[in-house]
């Protein structure tokens, strides 16, 4: 995929302790899913914290893993010392997208976003293999990892791109650099984010 002191300059990381030697085979932020040869991304969340598990990504062989802080216990492996590792991931992201010269349309709205989602991806399905968002992950999470699937055999990509407040969307779309965006409509399920209609319209726009 890349070198680790590719990853490192991309991100603008500091190495925090081993080698930067070698390369990344894929990224991960889920010790339970990841593969040996994979950069593992500690990413914090309300319920969890991913540099609680930086032992385990390294017994289960992550080449080296992007943090935001010195473990709390040692562990023995490559650590790229970050400020916040959810934007270095799409930072990482967006580097990796731009590498591939293929058209890529985006679909968000309220409602029909999967739906609409699958079937422009069924279509480009005819001319060869496509990439699509799986299951949920349309999110600042989810977008980036699928992202991170690219290859040189996919023809086009087609991301859905869910909006959980205000610039969530142009962020995505900073990362994933559409050709298209398709939005299905504009409905009043974001109220709670946003002022009204038009600020919706606008968020998606």
């Amino acid at each position: 995929m890349m070198s680790i002191v590719a990853v490192k300059d991309i991100v603008g990381a500091t190495l925090l302790q081993g080698e930067a030697e070698g390369e990344v085979t894929g990224v991960s932020t889920d010790t339970r899913a990841l593969r040996a040869g994979e950069l593992f991304i500690a990413l914090r969340g309300e319920k969890f914290d991913g540099h609680d598990f930086l032992s385990e990504a390294f017994r289960k062989g992550a080449a080296a893993a992007i943090v935001s802080a010195s473990p709390k216990e040692p562990v023995e492996g490559c650590l790229l010392l970050v400020k916040d590792t959810l934007p270095a991931m799409g930072t990482l992201a967006a580097h990796w997208r731009r590498k591939f010269d293929l058209p890529v349309v985006a679909v968000t709205g309220s409602v029909g976003k999967t739906t609409t989602k699958e079937m422009i991806a069924s279509i480009l399905a005819q001319t060869g293999e496509v990439l699509k968002t799986p299951e949920n992950y349309n999110n600042e999470i989810g977008v980036p990892l699928t992202v991170f699937n690219l290859t040189s055999n996919h023809k086009a990509a087609v991301f859905e791109l869910a909006m959980r407040g205000r610039g969530q969307i142009r962020y995505l779309a900073e990362i994933i650099s559409p050709h298209v965006g398709v939005i299905t409509n504009i409905g009043i399920s974001h109220l709670e984010l946003l002022s009204g209609p038009e600020a919706i319209a606008e968020a998606k726009a």
